[in-house]
């Protein structure tokens, strides 16, 4: 059993997976802008938001 699975409380499971779903969809949504932009602003904007939102997931992971 995996971490997430060790805290996701009874009957909760599949809730937390779409939750899991829509977070990976909205980073691969941040990456091809950050990647594929046309609008060197948006891309820079899509970067640092990748930036912070794996800085978030990882102090959640660590705190």
């Amino acid at each position: 059993m995996g971490l997430l699975g060790a805290v996701t409380p009874p009957g909760k499971g599949r809730e937390i997976l779409h939750l899991r779903i829509d977070a990976k969809m909205a980073l691969a949504s941040l990456l091809t802008r950050a990647t594929f932009s046309d609008d060197t602003r948006e891309a820079r904007r899509a970067s640092k938001m990748v930036q912070i939102r794996l800085s978030e997931c990882t102090g959640l992971l660590l705190s």
